[in-house]
C-alpha cells in the first residue's frame, strides 16, 4: 500500500483553504452613511456587511484614529474596541475618546468567524459637523430681484493643505473653487423646516487647491426660502460660510468666513416662482449675463431662531440622463397652443418617452441676441396638465446656447417650446434626473408580465418621487412631504431602496413640525396648511418603527420617542369613551380624511368609514410604539401601550360591527380588512368576517381593487399575513379601471393621483401594493430589527410558475428563487452571513436556514 506524500497533504490542505473561504468585511458605514463628512453627533454608530463561508461572525475589533497612517500603524489614538465577543455588524455604537466638532477621523474592522479572521477592511472615514453652528454671518444680494446671485471671495492655502469649507444655507447652493464646481450634488441641501432647522454641507476641498490665492463663490438660489412658504426674513437665499484649515491632528482654524467683504454678482438666472402649490416655476436664464464678473456688496443678514445642524442624509445627484424621444410640430388646435394664448408662435411637442423628474438641458444654434424661448412643462396632454416654464434667452454666439437648470427642477413627460422657428433636436434636449444618492436594493421577476409591468410601474415612480432627502406627494403640483402618502409607501420604498438617512432626514422635520401641546400637521416639511387625519399623522410613529425593523436603525425612534408620546396625548384630548373623533383643523391642518381618492363607488366621506379607518390606524400606532419602547427598553411603556391597543380593539368592534350581515362600519373592503389586520375582530368571527369580505370583493366590486391611498398599504399588508395571494392578484390583473393596469394601458409610466387619471399623473397614492411582490410573492418578511431573523413564506397564487426576488439588508442579499414544475416546487434561496431565515414550506412545515445557499424541493417536506 501506497502512503501518501507529505506533498500530497499540502496540496489537500491548500484545496480545503481554497474551498472554505474566510469572512470579508465590506460595505463600511458611518451612521448609515459612507464616509460622511460633518455628522451631526459625537457618538456614531458603525455598522458593516461580512461575506464569506460562514453562518455568523463570533466576534468584531474597530480601531478608530485622527489620520489614515496611524490607523494602518495600529495606533488607534481615538478607540480600539479590542476584541468584542459579538456578532453584531449593525450600528454598533463608538465608545473611545470624546469627540468634538470638525474632527476627522478614520475606522477600520476586522471580524472572527470561527477560527479564521477577516483582517482588516481598507479604512473609512468620516468627520464630525459643526454641531453648534457655523462662525459668520448669513449674506445675501439683490434682495426681491429674484436673481441667484454668486457670492465670492478669496483665501490663501499652502502647498499639502487639508482644507474643509462648511456652507450653511437658507435655499439652494453649489460651491466652487478656483473655477470648479466642488462635488456632483445639485439642489443642496436637502430639505427641512426652514423656519425651525437649516442644514449645513462640510465639503473636503484639498484636491481643489493651488498653492496662494484661491477664488471661493457660492452659488445660490432660493429654492424653498420664501416669504410664502417659511416667513423668510430676506427676500433671496442666504448663505453661511466657514473656511478651516486643519493644523495636524485635527487642530482646525478658521481662515475665512462670509461677512461684508464677500462681493456677489448677478450669474444671469433668476427664479420667479413662490414655491407654492402650482406655482413653483421654473427659471429664466440670460445667456448675455453667463460671463459677467460684476463685484456688488452684499447684504449681512440677522436670521433668528433657526437651528444649524449638519445635514445627514445623501445629497441630490445626477442619477441619469434621459434624451427626448421625439419633437413634433403641435397645430393650432392643440390645448396647449389654445392654452399658451394667440401670440404664440410656432409651438414644439417634446416627448421624453416617459414621466422624468430632474432639471432640463436645451441646446439651441445660433439665434439672435435677446431672442426669448420659453419652455412649458406638463405631466399630461390634456389643458390643465402645463404648470411651470422655463424663460430662455439668447446670446447671439456664434455656436449657440446651452440652457440648463440650476436651482429647480421639473417634473414632466412632455414639453412646450416656443420661440423658435426650427425645432429642437431630440438630441439637443435632455433631462438630467435628480435623486438623492441613494441605492437601488431590490430586484423582482416572475414569470407573469402583468405582474412584472406593475412591479416595475411602482418602482420607477417612488424613484421619481423621492429626493432632496423627503418624499413627496407629487413633484410637480404640491411637492409636498405629506404623512399619508410616506405611510401608504414606506414598507415599499424601505424594501425597494436602501435609503435609511433619507428618513433621518425626513423624520427630523417631522420632530421640528409639532406643537407644545403634540398636534401634528399632515406634512413636514410643513410651509402652509395641507389636508389629511390621523393616518397622516401617525407616519411620526409608524416610519421609525419601519426604519428600526427595515434597516436596524433605531435612531428616529429614540430622538422623537417622546414627541411620540405627546401626539398621543393629543389624540386623547379628542377622544370621546376611548374612541378618537374629529379634531379641529388648525392654521396649518385641514380636513379630517380616513380613506382617500378610493375609486368611485366607495364614499370616503361615510362618517363611520372615517372613525372606523381612524381608530384602527391608531391601533395600529399603538402596536408600533409598543415594540418601539421594547426595544429602546421601556418596559413599563410598552405593556401600557399594548394595554391600552388591546382595549381600543374591543371598542373598535363593539362599535363599528354589524352583527346582522357580518360586516363592520359602512361595509367598504377597507372597513372590514383594518379591524382583521389591526386584530379588532375577536378570533371567533374572524373566518366569517372574512368570508364575507371576499363576497362583497366578488358581487359588490367585481374583483377590483377597492381602496384608496389609506387601503392599498392595508389590503398589501393583510393579503400577506392572511396568506390570501389569489385575492390580491386577481385584483391586480383586471385591465379596466380602477387598476394598474388601465393606468398601463392608458400612456402610464408613472402611477396617477386618481384611479381615472383625473389630474396628476405623477403621484404617491397607490404604490403600497409594492410591498405585495416582496413579502407574498418572495415570501420575505422581517421577524427582527433589520432582518437578523427573518421568514421566507413564498405564496404562490394560480397563475404564475416562478418567481426571482433579491432584497438588500444591512447585512446582505436575500435571495428567494422559486419555480413550478411536474415534480413539485423547487426552491434556491440565499440567506446573508449573521442572519438566520426561518422557511415555511407549502405544507406549512418550517426550517432554519444559516446563512449560505439553499436548494430543495417541496418534495423535501
Amino acid at each position: 500500500m501506497n502512503k501518501p506524500s507529505p506533498l500530497s497533504f499540502i496540496l489537500l490542505a491548500s484545496l480545503l483553504v481554497l474551498s472554505c473561504s474566510g469572512p470579508k468585511v465590506h460595505s463600511l458605514t458611518c451612521e448609515t452613511l459612507v464616509d460622511p463628512l460633518g455628522i451631526d453627533n459625537t457618538s456614531p454608530h458603525f455598522s458593516w456587511k461580512v461575506a464569506g463561508d460562514i453562518d455568523s461572525a463570533c466576534a468584531y475589533r474597530i480601531q478608530v484614529a485622527s489620520s489614515v497612517s496611524t490607523l494602518k500603524s495600529g495606533k488607534a489614538d481615538l478607540w480600539d474596541s479590542g476584541e468584542v465577543a459579538s456578532s453584531a455588524s449593525v450600528m454598533v455604537p463608538y465608545a473611545g475618546r470624546t469627540l468634538n466638532p470638525s474632527d476627522e477621523c478614520y475606522w477600520r474592522v476586522k471580524v472572527w468567524g470561527g477560527d479564521n479572521s477577516s483582517g482588516w477592511s481598507e479604512p473609512a472615514r468620516f468627520s464630525v459637523g459643526k454641531i453648534d453652528g457655523l462662525e459668520g454671518e448669513y449674506i445675501g444680494a439683490f434682495e426681491g430681484s429674484g436673481i441667484s446671485p454668486v457670492f465670492r471671495n478669496s483665501f490663501v492655502a499652502r502647498r499639502g493643505d487639508e482644507i474643509f469649507v462648511h456652507v450653511n444655507s437658507l435655499g439652494y447652493h453649489e460651491l466652487y473653487i478656483n473655477g470648479g464646481k466642488v462635488g456632483e450634488s445639485v439642489l443642496s441641501p436637502a430639505v427641512s423646516q426652514l423656519d425651525k432647522r437649516s442644514l449645513t454641507m462640510t465639503y473636503d476641498i484639498s484636491d481643489y487647491l493651488v498653492p496662494g490665492r484661491n477664488e471661493i463663490a457660492v452659488w445660490a438660489g432660493k429654492g424653498w426660502y420664501t416669504t410664502r412658504a417659511f416667513d423668510a426674513v430676506y427676500h433671496g437665499p442666504l448663505v453661511k460660510v466657514q473656511v478651516e484649515r486643519n493644523g495636524g491632528q485635527n487642530r482646525w482654524e478658521t481662515i475665512l468666513i462670509t461677512d461684508k467683504s464677500w462681493t456677489a454678482g448677478d450669474s444671469g438666472y433668476r427664479s420667479p416662482g413662490n414655491s407654492t402649490p402650482w406655482n413653483f416655476g421654473g427659471e429664466t436664464i440670460d445667456a448675455r449675463r453667463f460671463s459677467s464678473e460684476e463685484k456688488n456688496s452684499v447684504d449681512v443678514v440677522t436670521v433668528s431662531s433657526i437651528d444649524e445642524t449638519p445635514m445627514m442624509c445623501p445629497p441630490n445627484v445626477v442619477k441619469e440622463r434621459v434624451r427626448a424621444v421625439s419633437v413634433t410640430e403641435l397645430d393650432t388646435s392643440s390645448v396647449f397652443v389654445k392654452d399658451l394664448g394667440p401670440e404664440t408662435g410656432r409651438c414644439w411637442l417634446v416627448d421624453m418617452g416617459k414621466s422624468v423628474i430632474g432639471q432640463v438641458e436645451y441646446h439651441f444654434p445660433k439665434l439672435p441676441e435677446g431672442t426669448r424661448i420659453l419652455s412649458y412643462y406638463a405631466d399630461n396632454i390634456r389643458k390643465d396638465g402645463i404648470l411651470e416654464n422655463d424663460e430662455f434667452i439668447s446670446s447671439g454666439n456664434e455656436q449657440g446656447d446651452t440652457f440648463r437648470n440650476r436651482f429647480c427642477f421639473h417634473a414632466f413627460r412632455y414639453a412646450v417650446v416656443t420661440g423658435c422657428e426650427v425645432a429642437p433636436s431630440p438630441e439637443d434636449v435632455s433631462v438630467h434626473v435628480i435623486g438623492t444618492d441613494y441605492k437601488d436594493a431590490s430586484s423582482f421577476e416572475c414569470s407573469d408580465p402583468d405582474i412584472n409591468a406593475i412591479h416595475d410601474l411602482i418602482k420607477y415612480t417612488l424613484s421619481v418621487l423621492t429626493f432632496s432627502g423627503y418624499q413627496v406627494d407629487c413633484p410637480h403640483i404640491e411637492r409636498l412631504g405629506y404623512g399619508g402618502d410616506g405611510n401608504s409607501s414606506t414598507v415599499t420604498t424601505q424594501t425597494m431602496y436602501d435609503l435609511p438617512s433619507l428618513y433621518y432626514n425626513w423624520l427630523q422635520a417631522w420632530g421640528d413640525v409639532i406643537g407644545e401641546d403634540g398636534s401634528l400637521p399632515h406634512t413636514a416639511p410643513s410651509p402652509y396648511s395641507a389636508g389629511g387625519g390621523p393616518y397622516w399623522c401617525g407616519f411620526i410613529i409608524m416610519a421609525p418603527y419601519r426604519t428600526m425593523m427595515d434597516y436596524g436603525d433605531l435612531r428616529t425612534a429614540e430622538k422623537l420617542y417622546d414627541k411620540m408620546k405627546l401626539w398621543l396625548g393629543y389624540v386623547d384630548r379628542w377622544s370621546v369613551d376611548g374612541l378618537l373623533k374629529r379634531w379641529p383643523d388648525t392654521p396649518n391642518r385641514g380636513w379630517y380624511l380616513g380613506d382617500w381618492i378610493a375609486p368611485d363607488g366607495i364614499d370616503v366621506t361615510d362618517p363611520l368609514s372615517i372613525d372606523i379607518i381612524n381608530n384602527c390606524s391608531l391601533s395600529q400606532n399603538l402596536s408600533a410604539l409598543s415594540e418601539i419602547a421594547l426595544k429602546l427598553g421601556y418596559m413599563e411603556d410598552s405593556e401600557r401601550f399594548a394595554r391600552r391597543r388591546d382595549l381600543l380593539n374591543v371598542r373598535i368592534h363593539n362599535a363599528f360591527f354589524n352583527p346582522s350581515d357580518t360586516t363592520y362600519a359602512s361595509r367598504s373592503e377597507l372597513d372590514m380588512l383594518y379591524p382583521m389586520l389591526v386584530g379588532a375582530v375577536p378570533p371567533e368571527l374572524y373566518d366569517a368576517v372574512r368570508r364575507k369580505m371576499m363576497q362583497r370583493s366578488a358581487e359588490v366590486y367585481n374583483d377590483h381593487i377597492a381602496e384608496g391611498l389609506v387601503g392599498i398599504p392595508i389590503l398589501a399588508q393583510w393579503a400577506v399575513r392572511d396568506n390570501q395571494p389569489d385575492f390580491v392578484y386577481r385584483k391586480l390583473k383586471q385591465r379596466d379601471c380602477p387598476g394598474y393596469l388601465y393606468m398601463l394601458e392608458n400612456g402610464g409610466t408613472t402611477t396617477w393621483e386618481y384611479w381615472d387619471g383625473e389630474r396628476s399623473f405623477i403621484h404617491n397614492c397607490f404604490n403600497g401594493i409594492g410591498s405585495w411582490f416582496y413579502q407574498a410573492l418572495g415570501g420575505i418578511v422581517p421577524t427582527s430589527p433589520g432582518y437578523r431573523t427573518f421568514r421566507i413564506d413564498p405564496q404562490i397564487p394560480e397563475g404564475i410558475e416562478y418567481a426571482k426576488v433579491s432584497q438588500e439588508t444591512p447585512y446582505g442579499t436575500i435571495k428567494i428563487c422559486w419555480n413550478k414544475s411536474e415534480a413539485g416546487i423547487g426552491y434556491d434561496i440565499t440567506v446573508p452571513v449573521g442572519t438566520t431565515a426561518e422557511f415555511i414550506a407549502r405544507s406549512g412545515k418550517a426550517r432554519l436556514l444559516n446563512a449560505g445557499r439553499h436548494s430543495f424541493s417541496s418534495e423535501d417536506d
